[in-house]
């Protein structure tokens, strides 16, 4: 098993954790209103879903559906 077919199968809470931590890190580093971090968020996700499983639409709606899930975490 190469780390290729790993990240492949486990890229839902992969994306999820990374969008979350960083989401995490801009509430505490930056002066964000909190409406705006369910944003940002879903967009880190859709761009991870992209960098991760290539230009498509399943890998825009993974990212999207992590990004949203990492805002449910915390909230």
């Amino acid at each position: 098993m190469d780390i290729g077919s790993i990240i492949q199968e486990y890229c839902v809470p992969i994306i999820t954790m990374v969008v979350f931590c960083i989401c995490f890190a801009i509430k505490k580093a930056f002066v964000i209103k909190d409406k705006y971090i369910p944003l940002i968020a879903i967009i880190l996700g859709g761009i991870s879903g992209i960098i991760v499983n290539g230009l498509s639409y399943d890998a825009v709606a993974v990212g999207i559906a992590s990004g949203a899930a990492a805002t449910g975490i915390h909230s």
